[in-house]
């Protein structure tokens, strides 16, 4: 029983300690921006938010798949004790990695024509600066692969802490690269603004290569003792093409999964912006709803969806060592519990966000009120879908960890051709929120079926979890209740300005945070999902 209790703790504390890296990371990726883009200026910002639309779309399919299955075989290894097979992974999971990097930016080059071409109507001189934006990323493209080598042997072996340092590490170093040496070339050396847009791409490989010496060179103590109980084994590794095998074995069915959920992604790079003129926006309006459908708004959903990431980063290790015990008793507790903590506290941040979307959105971008309007519509409509996506992203993972691959390609393939045969229709008839109807209603079907067969391949019961999803609307209501309470009261955003408007924007998110947290409470949620009783901290505080 302590065991158990064990090893779900393990899993909450893995998800949580890899959603805090990710979250400093996800803020430390959002508060640069307004800063970044007044240096730019709106218009050359579209080219930024481009090339990393670009960079993610390839990076998504030349990482997909091995990563999570350097993970997975590492930490079937590690509970099987061959740690000489641990080593040699590592060592194969770089070479295979820095094939895949330097495959994806020779793709680049090669297809850099057919990439410019989705941009819709361009001028020449537009076409010139996508060029040279699309080829600076290939540089990031060639690189973060093998961090993620390292990245997916840290997270097999469980190391979620150093796994979740390196993000930050990663962060802060391109954060400091871009506004540093963007300032430098465009106020110092006066230089032409598109250079601060070049100096922030080139940060991503820079900051690639300074987390891979973290990881490589700082936590060499973590791989040391691995290689010290390697050295004391007396079995040999298994054999090069067995593992290479393996990993393959695994991973492609996760790629295969992987690309078929980007399926927004492809279709926003290869269809957005004709849609969006179909609809009849003029070149300007379809420029600023792409960089908002595909960058900004996209990074103030990246908060409460690291939540998911962070969860899905855990439990594949977690699943892959309870199939090797056959344990489906654990495996029927983790993933009630994974899906609970990321709904309890997911829902909550999506709530106060929807309400306050025009004021988030000006608070870390700001703009013209006409802009921060378009903002806010958009993220109000990516909130509604980021609930499902909260969701998705672990249960996708867990498709892949427990043996389900075949039904969970099936239904994301059915998915993707739907996305790509409704998202012109729906864009074209009804403009930008067509590309949100489109993506809620594929996630919907896929998120919904996943967890069907998940319930009937391991007798899950989802009983307590919609009692618990009861309880936790209970507590959306009573946030609902401050917000319009505060509003009422006449309790001003926007028209206070960026910095007082802050003050203002954490009184209603705290207040709204606050309530839900000790409606909740009283209603036993956080007990039973986090272990974690909000009126014992507060007393144990108060006698401090």
């Amino acid at each position: 029983m302590n065991k158990n209790k064990d090893r779900s703790n393990t899993l909450l504390l893995g998800g949580l300690t890899t959603t805090a890296g990710l979250f400093i990371t996800k803020a430390i990726g959002i508060l640069y921006v307004a800063p970044f883009r007044a240096m730019v200026g709106a218009e050359n910002y579209v080219y930024y938010a481009a090339g990393y639309e670009m960079y993610d779309l390839i990076l998504t399919i030349s990482l997909a798949g091995l990563p999570f299955a350097v993970a997975s075989i590492v930490s079937k290894y590690m509970a099987k004790h061959d740690y000489k097979t641990v080593m040699l992974l590592k060592k194969i999971s770089h070479g295979l990695l820095g094939v895949l990097g330097f495959i994806g930016a020779a793709a680049v080059f090669l297809f850099i024509n057919n990439i410019i071409s989705t941009r819709g109507v361009i001028t020449e001189s537009q076409a010139i600066i996508y060029r040279n934006i699309y080829l600076i990323m290939s540089l990031s493209i060639f690189t973060v692969p093998l961090l993620s080598s390292y990245r997916g042997f840290f997270q097999g072996i469980k190391d979620f802490k150093s796994y979740s340092i390196s993000q930050i590490v990663e962060q802060v170093s391109r954060v400091s690269f871009l506004l540093g040496f963007g300032a430098l070339a465009i106020y110092i050396f006066d230089s032409d603004i598109i250079w601060g847009v070049y100096f922030a791409l080139i940060a991503t490989a820079v900051s690639a290569i300074t987390s891979i010496i973290y990881l490589a060179v700082f936590k060499s103590g973590v791989t040391n003792e691995i290689q010290e109980l390697a050295n004391q084994q007396k079995s040999s590794a298994l054999e090069v093409k067995i593992l290479v095998s393996e990993l393959f074995k695994f991973s492609i069915p996760f790629l295969i999964s992987v690309i078929l959920g980007n399926r927004l992604g492809f279709t926003q790079m290869f269809l957005l912006p004709t849609s969006l003129q179909s609809f009849g926006y003029d070149i300007a309006t379809t420029q600023i709803y792409t960089s908002l459908l595909t960058n900004e708004t996209l990074k103030l959903m990246s908060i409460p969806v690291v939540l998911s990431t962070g969860f899905s980063v855990a439990i594949i290790p977690q699943m892959s060592q309870a199939l090797v015990r056959n344990d489906h008793g654990e495996i029927q507790r983790d993933i009630s519990l994974a899906m609970e903590s990321i709904l309890y506290i997911g829902l909550p941040i999506l709530c106060a966000m929807f309400f306050l979307s025009e004021e988030v959105y000006f608070a870390l971008f700001g703009g013209s009120p006409e802009i921060i309007a378009m903002g806010g519509k958009v993220l109000k409509a990516q909130i509604i879908v980021g609930v499902l996506n909260n969701l998705m992203q672990v249960v996708n993972s867990l498709m892949m960890a427990l043996g389900l691959r075949r039904k969970g390609i099936m239904i994301l393939l059915i998915a993707f051709i739907l996305n790509f045969a409704l998202f012109p229709i729906f864009v074209t008839k009804f403009g930008w929120i067509g590309s949100s109807i489109t993506m809620f209603l594929t996630t919907a079907l896929v998120l919904f079926y996943s967890l069907y067969v998940v319930k009937v391949r391991f007798e899950i019961s989802y009983k307590f979890t919609r009692r618990k999803i009861l309880f936790m609307i209970v507590g959306l209501v009573a946030m609902t209740l401050v917000y319009y309470t505060l509003s009422i009261l006449g309790l001003q955003v926007i028209s206070l300005g960026r910095i007082k408007g802050l003050f203002t924007l954490a009184i209603y998110g705290g207040l709204m945070l606050v309530v839900y947290g000790i409606v909740t409470n009283i209603l036993y949620l956080p007990q039973s999902i986090l272990n974690v009783d909000f009126k014992e901290i507060i007393k144990k505080v108060m006698k401090k």
